[in-house]
């Protein structure tokens, strides 16, 4: 093989390792870090969209978050939630009571969040709490 061509394979070969190792790296990037505690105020939360968009922005879930009960579960018992964050739901009975997000719907949301804990190892439910509200 001519040098020439052995000098642009070789190049051509590092390139794509670089773009690879890159890739895989980024892909397995830790998320920033988050905070300790984090509210989620029911009484501003619209709809079951508008309480995944809140948890995802305030949580820093990834982008692929897909915003339901499956996803949150997926993620607070991950590595990188579980056992380390302690969400607290304001005005919870504005939660049960929001039309866009249904009773069921929200029940099921607070027992993920009090059985998250139980999952990550806790001997009771203490991480993840949901306050009622105070009026």
């Amino acid at each position: 093989m001519r040098p020439f061509f052995r000098n642009i394979l070789g190049w051509t070969i590092l390139v794509l390792d670089l773009v690879l190792v890159g890739a895989i790296g980024f892909a397995m990037m830790e998320r920033p870090p988050i905070s300790s505690k984090v509210v989620i105020n029911a009484s501003d939360v619209k709809d079951r969209q508008d309480l995944h968009r809140i948890l995802k922005e305030k949580m820093g879930f990834p982008a692929d978050y897909a915003g339901n009960l499956d996803a949150l579960w997926t993620e607070l018992t991950s590595a990188q939630y579980c056992g380390k964050v302690d969400i607290e739901i304001e005005n919870e009975d504005d939660l049960v009571h929001n039309p866009g997000i249904g009773e069921e719907y929200a029940r099921e949301l607070i027992g993920l969040l009090s059985e998250a804990p139980v999952e990550c190892g806790k001997a009771e439910p203490t991480v993840f709490r949901s306050k009622k509200s105070s009026v």
